[in-house]
């Protein structure tokens, strides 16, 4: 929504990175501000949660053990 800020913002499974970028930096409107992004791991990340996770350092991981998964997950 052009022009509006937001304090909480609610993303569901595939948002492009210049979407979530847009909404980090310029849509939520105070320092506290929250996003929730909900998605499924079931076929894999998609590029945008690729591009967040390379950024972070893993505190703690488990093992997933879904017949499509199989491996740790952060």
């Amino acid at each position: 929504m052009e022009g509006k800020r937001f304090h909480f913002v609610w993303l569901d499974e595939e948002c492009p990175i210049d979407l979530f970028n847009t909404i980090r930096l310029g849509r939520i409107g105070a320092y506290h501000g929250r996003i929730l992004w909900t998605f499924t791991v079931v076929n894999s990340w998609n590029p945008t949660i690729e591009k967040i996770m390379a950024r972070t350092k893993t505190l703690k991981k488990r093992y997933c053990d879904h017949p499509k998964i199989k491996h740790d997950l952060p």
